[in-house]
């Protein structure tokens, strides 16, 4: 019968991918910001890849909390390493934001050099946003149960700091004059 994975190995790959998804985002947001027509929207993701860069950093302290808190070797063992980074080992790959951050760029493609081309930033950002959302959540709540407070509060900071980039997200939405062709 195969041994039970422990709480703190699934805490630990999904911090792995959010480190991953972290330098993503940092990369994919500097074209973002290069692409985007409105000022505003352009500060946006200026703005939010110096965020992203803080939280890659709290990801960063929280893999260091979790190694400190196991037995000498216990994070490690078994596993490929590909990366190193503040002096700990980083093998995750996160494929669902390579696919999210992918599906952005057809969007630029298609629409980035046209009318729509904010509203195609902004909809790529939309997605990277609810995901960061969706991990943070879930990673945090994972933090809490398995007596990892300091880390939890290491992820509810970015978790608010990615909430509240959806919200500007939003709003900017609304402000965007997109071109309307009357119905017949």
């Amino acid at each position: 019968m195969p041994k039970e994975p422990e709480i703190d190995e699934f805490l630990e790959k999904g911090l792995k991918q959010m480190h991953s998804a972290e330098k993503q985002t940092i990369d994919a947001l500097e074209i973002l910001a290069k692409r985007a027509k409105l000022p505003e929207l352009k500060q946006l993701f200026t703005q939010h890849q110096e965020e992203s860069k803080k939280q890659l950093e709290r990801v960063e302290q929280a893999l260091q909390i979790l190694k400190r808190s196991e037995p000498k070797g216990a994070l490690e063992k078994g596993r490929e390493v590909v990366e190193e980074a503040s002096g700990l080992k980083f093998a995750m790959k996160n494929s669902a934001m390579d696919e999210i951050i992918d599906e952005g760029k057809e969007y630029i493609k298609h629409w980035g050099d046209t009318q729509l081309g904010d509203l195609a930033l902004i909809t790529a950002a939309q997605k990277v946003e609810c995901y960061e959302i969706t991990s943070y959540k879930n990673l945090m709540w994972i933090a809490e149960q398995s007596g990892h407070k300091d880390i939890a509060a290491l992820l509810l900071a970015s978790l608010n700091e990615e909430k509240h980039a959806i919200d500007v997200l939003n709003t900017a939405l609304t402000h965007l004059r997109l071109p309307v062709k009357a119905r017949v």
